[in-house]
């Protein structure tokens, strides 16, 4: 039998609480060599595609589970943090080393004030279930907008503030560090991370015909630095960003015309996918940029999600459509890349899911050595259905489940994030009621079920 008790915490005026209880663990198997074809293996169909005068493979994930790695996926009911006395909103979890506790950040807004907190709670998420939690609390605040995500010491942010500069926190466990330097700000914030000594982030700003891309870097005791790519585009910027090793392997959506200077005239769309790599000399303060794939998608359509997730090649890359030209909703697409950024298995693009409705949201992450996937399915009168598709590093499809949100209905900010030992996932999103809270879901991988 199993006790449940809850614990709450509050701060300025805020309350979370969450149900306390008990779950297990289990051991994955060890994954097989991946295959270096450019075969979608089982349960796949191919075809090709022509853009941009070169020919690239497109395979059709199918749901049928392959018989290996994680054959399927135990889901935990969702916890929900009740309301608080702010509109929460943008959720994100990062893991904490060496614990495999996460890291949970929101934007919280108070009363009638345009701009927000950013609160940090600490959740032993991947433990017993439903979570224990240390308690929220206010890290920063007057923010516009704000980014978390891994970095050598655990989990790393940086927030942006209307009409000033940003702020850079170079560690928030097991104390809160900020950069002394100025930074400048941005509108909407895409990814922040760091390696060894150095920490990298990308704002977008909007300067009314265009989006205009800002990645920038900062090494201790330099000043920050402006990298490339210079971006201007119609609608958001799209990017994101992994560490890998002593690099960073980031992907962007630019038009299809890269050479134009910014801005550009007539103005473009970003339909093409730009994979960047980024490494970090300690001798110099600015990375060392080189360019990786070039990915040629639908002519005058945007790409409207876009994620890099770390695998045993090297990285996915993880996008969608706008279907602005499509006549059925365009599926969730990926490819793989090397640590270069190069493709890792030659050209071929796979198909990884398929949306019923635009927009959607779509998430993705490693768990272990597959790629995880999750997707709004539909909209349903009694709630959006979240659907998580696993895919092995070999292209194969993994085991498919999905979580009716009846209980936290669904109203934005997907996110995905494995454990360290790639046995579960964790899924968390705003959950519509009178303000606004965060719900949790759990899945565990499961061995013969």
């Amino acid at each position: 039998m199993t006790s449940l008790f809850l614990r709450r915490a509050s701060f300025a005026g805020l309350t979370f609480a969450l149900a306390i209880g008990c779950g297990s663990r289990s051991n994955l198997p060890d994954a097989p060599p991946v295959e270096t074809g450019g075969s979608g293996g089982a349960g796949a169909t191919g075809g090709a595609t022509s853009s941009g005068g070169t020919t690239t493979t497109t395979t059709t994930i199918t749901t049928t589970s392959a018989p290996f790695t994680c054959q399927s996926l135990l889901v935990r009911p969702t916890s929900v943090l009740p309301p608080t006395s702010g509109v929460v909103s943008k959720p994100r979890t990062t893991l904490i080393p060496p614990q495999d506790d996460v890291a949970l950040a929101a934007r919280v807004a108070i009363l009638d004030d345009p701009n927000y907190q950013v609160v940090l709670d600490r959740v032993d998420a991947f433990g017993d279930w439903p979570p224990s939690h240390a308690g929220p609390t206010q890290l920063d605040f007057n923010v516009g907008d704000y980014e978390m995500g891994p970095g050598p010491n655990g989990p790393v942010l940086v927030s942006a503030h209307p009409f000033g500069s940003s702020t850079l926190f170079t560690s928030l466990f097991p104390v809160v560090v900020t950069a002394g330097a100025p930074f400048s700000d941005g509108d909407h914030a895409l990814f922040a991370t760091a390696v060894q000594d150095r920490y990298f982030w990308a704002f977008s700003n909007d300067s009314g015909e265009y989006d205009v891309l800002s990645v920038a870097s900062y090494q201790p005791n330099n000043l920050p630095q402006t990298e490339q790519p210079l971006v201007c585009t119609t609608g958001l910027v799209k990017g994101g960003a992994i560490p890998l090793g002593q690099a960073f392997l980031a992907a962007f959506a630019i038009p299809s015309d890269e050479n134009t200077t910014c801005p550009i005239n007539p103005a473009q769309p970003g339909s093409r996918v730009a994979v960047e790599r980024y490494d970090s000399p300690p001798d110099l303060s600015l990375l060392q940029h080189s360019e990786g794939v070039r990915h040629d998608g639908v002519q005058g359509e945007a790409l409207v999600h876009l994620a890099v997730t770390p695998a045993p090649f090297g990285a996915w890359v993880v996008y969608q459509y706008d279907g602005a030209t499509a006549e059925v909703p365009p599926p969730i697409q990926g490819f793989r890349v090397d640590p270069k950024g190069q493709y890792a298995f030659g050209d071929e693009i796979l198909n990884l899911g398929m949306i019923s409705f635009i927009p959607s949201e779509v998430a993705a992450a490693a768990m272990g050595e597959d790629l995880a996937i999750a997707w709004i399915d539909s909209i349903d009168p009694s709630a959006p259905l979240i659907v998580i598709q696993l895919v092995h590093a070999d292209g194969t499809p993994g085991p498919a489940t999905s979580i009716p949100t009846n209980d936290a209905w669904f109203s934005g900010d997907l996110r995905l994030l494995g454990s360290a030992d790639g046995q579960h996932l964790l899924l968390s999103w705003t959950a519509s009621n009178d303000q606004g809270s965060v719900a949790l879901a759990r899945l565990d991988c499961a061995q013969g079920i």
